[in-house]
Order: structure tokens, then C-alpha cells, then sequence
């Protein structure tokens, strides 16, 4: 076995992360980097009032050597992102130019040691005017100028950029024919965690039907899935449940009202939320974008079914496994169709996901980051 050379990384955290499968990759991969010869320090720049990624996720603390945390002392208004824009754009270059040398890798910043990830396309529309417009209805002027900014500067930065690792090949092959992006693609993107698994067992959960787990919004087919709940509720399927953080804009409250499903609420801890997924009958999962599907491998592994849409993604990582029934995309009836297919035949597809679920670890998607930066040094 080869000698494994030392890697020493620097991630920067701006504000507060939200609950998604970027912030799980991040936080995994520090989590498993020791074993793959690599080590983290974070920066954070925090506005007043919120919250970092190592206090979030405190799993991560005991594999961060150095932990820099920048408090500023205005909060997320009007006057405080324009002092946070300020302040990304000017002082982190003064801080990186004294610490960068002892580092191998940056995330996080534009710098000649930056390494730039990908979790989705690019949030940009031409032509930009219209996009400006589109973006200043649902927020502000200042603040659509402010978002509009950062999303062009960053498109343009990516397609410079010799050190874009994306997740996974069909992100990658997307990225490269719509919008002339190169990236080394991160495979497989996510997995399963091993140490929530085993606690799971141990934790009585409620018992539910068929749950949604997600980032409740239009992109990721919450809509989609209140309405077949629905249906399965007149059907005798009666206890359904939602789970996650919802997008920015989107009304649960009003989507849920006068029907039988339950709002959970983001659930942070791994092994409980593994748990509701072990004493559930069906994950619905009609994501109608995605790169991946963490979630989709979280259920598997917890011996529970899965009903999707057909789309690129699930069906490249998922779609040979026979506890996952696809349905074509925005075709709600067909979805109901297949999550009514799996309830009944729920008890022989269990031992088909556990299989399916046993695919994905963290461990591999961790050494899978660290052979692509190996990549990179050995092209520097």
C-alpha cells in the first residue's frame, strides 16, 4: 500500500447552514477525513445571531484541528448583507493571504488554492435582465441586484475554474453540455451513516404510513406528495408525515391545511430521523431535480420502499434496485399508481433496499474526494 501524503484543508463557512445534502456531504467528509490522510481546519463568518457549522453539527468537532469563528455584529437585513458582501469580497482576501501557505486546499473562496464544488446547476436565466426582474418580485431590488451578483460571479467563476469537483456523473455531464462547465465528478455523491444506522435501532419512533423527507418546496415535489398522500389517506393510509426544512417561499401551512399529514419539522439527528424511516411503510420522493438523492440511500438502508420520479439522477444511482418504482415526471397519478404498488408489497421489497442501501457509504464518497484532489495536486 502506498504511502498516503498529508493533506491539510481549509473550509470557510458563511452564516448559518441550512439542512441539506451539500451541508451532509461537507460535514461527512470532514467527518471521515483523518482516515484518508486529511486534515481540516474552518473559518466562519457569522452575522449576529446565527448559528456555525461546528456548533450545528458538533459530530465534526473532534476531526477540525483549527476552528476561527468571525462574529460581525449586524444580523441578515438590508444594511447587514451589504456589510457581509463587503466584507467576503475584501477582508477574506487580507485573511487568506496571511494563512493560506500552510494549506493544501481552500474551500470556500475565490483564491489559487480554491477548490470549487458543485451540488446543483448554476441558479442563473438569460438573459439576466429578466432574471434580475424575476428575482427583485420575489425579494427586493437590493437584494435581487445582491443575489444576481453572486450567481453570475460564480457561473463565470466555475467555467474558468481547473478544480470543480461536482456531485456525481450526471451532474457532471449536465454541467459540461448546458452550461460548458468541466468538473470531476464526486461518485458516488453521498451515502449512508454507518453510526446512525446502528443507534436507530434503539430508538422507539412513531410509526407512519408514507413520509416525505426533504427540502419541502416545489423543486423536490412536496406538492406532488401532499396530493398522493392525500389520496392514500381516503385509501386507509391515514398517518403520513412530512420532513425537513422548508424553501424560502414556499407556504407548507397553507399546502397542508384541512388535510390529514402531519408537519415534523427538520429532524437534525440522523439516527432518529433513521428510525422514522425504519417504521415507515414508503418514502415518497418525487424530487423533480436532483444530483443524487441522499435521502433516497438513507431510506434503502433502513429497509424502507421508495416511490420517485424518473429523472437522470434516481435513475442512474437507484433504478436498478427493485424497491424503488419510478414514475414519469410531474405524472401524479402514475405516482400514486406506484406508492399504492409498494405499500401492498412492502414486507418483500424491505430486504431488496437494505441490499440497495448497503451501496452507498460515506467512507467511499470521502475517498472519492480525496482521489480527485490527489488529481489536482499531481496536475499542479
Amino acid at each position: 500500500m502506498k504511502d498516503v501524503i498529508p493533506l491539510r484543508i481549509l473550509y470557510i463557512n458563511y452564516g448559518e447552514p441550512s439542512l441539506s445534502g451539500a451541508t451532509s456531504t461537507i460535514t461527512k467528509i470532514i467527518g471521515n477525513s483523518r482516515k484518508h490522510g486529511m486534515t481540516f481546519d474552518v473559518l466562519e463568518i457569522l452575522p449576529k445571531g446565527e448559528e456555525g457549522l461546528v456548533s450545528k453539527f458538533k459530530e465534526i468537532s473532534d476531526n477540525i484541528d483549527e476552528h476561527i469563528v468571525i462574529r460581525l455584529p449586524f444580523n441578515r437585513n438590508i444594511l447587514g448583507k451589504f456589510y457581509f458582501y463587503i466584507y467576503k469580497s475584501i477582508m477574506i482576501k487580507r485573511i487568506l493571504n496571511e494563512i493560506s501557505p500552510k494549506y493544501d486546499f481552500i474551500m470556500g473562496a475565490k483564491h489559487e488554492k480554491n477548490i470549487n464544488i458543485l451540488f446543483s446547476i448554476p441558479l442563473i436565466q438569460l438573459p439576466l435582465w429578466k432574471f434580475y426582474i424575476k428575482l427583485a418580485r420575489v425579494s427586493n431590488p437590493i437584494e435581487a441586484l445582491f443575489w444576481l451578483r453572486n450567481a453570475y460571479s460564480f457561473y463565470q467563476y466555475s467555467r474558468i475554474s481547473k478544480r470543480n469537483i461536482c456531485a456525481g456523473v450526471i451532474l457532471r455531464e449536465q454541467l459540461k453540455n448546458e452550461f460548458g462547465i468541466q468538473c470531476h465528478a464526486l461518485d458516488p455523491p453521498g451515502g449512508v451513516d454507518e453510526e446512525s444506522l446502528r443507534k436507530s435501532s434503539d430508538i422507539t419512533a412513531e410509526k407512519f404510513d408514507v413520509i416525505h423527507v426533504a427540502r419541502l418546496g416545489l423543486v423536490k415535489g412536496t406538492r406532488d406528495a401532499i396530493w398522493v398522500m392525500d389520496k392514500l389517506n381516503r385509501l386507509g393510509f391515514e398517518n403520513n408525515a412530512l420532513i425537513g426544512p422548508v424553501d424560502v417561499g414556499y407556504d407548507l401551512e397553507k399546502e397542508i391545511v384541512g388535510r390529514s399529514i402531519r408537519y415534523l419539522g427538520p429532524v437534525n439527528d440522523g439516527s432518529k430521523l433513521y428510525s422514522l424511516m425504519r417504521n415507515a411503510k414508503l418514502l415518497l420522493y418525487p424530487s423533480k431535480l436532483d444530483s443524487f438523492g441522499i435521502v433516497v440511500a438513507e431510506a434503502l438502508a433502513n429497509g424502507l420502499p421508495v416511490v420517485a420520479y424518473d429523472i437522470p439522477a434516481i435513475r442512474h444511482y437507484f433504478g436498478e434496485c427493485k424497491a424503488v418504482s419510478l414514475a414519469p415526471l410531474d405524472n401524479r397519478e402514475e405516482l400514486l399508481k406506484e406508492a399504492l404498488k409498494s405499500l401492498e408489497h412492502r414486507d418483500e421489497l424491505r430486504d431488496y433496499a437494505t441490499e440497495c442501501g448497503s451501496l452507498f457509504s460515506w467512507d467511499a464518497t470521502t475517498k472519492s474526494f480525496r482521489d480527485i484532489l490527489d488529481s489536482f495536486s499531481a496536475n499542479d
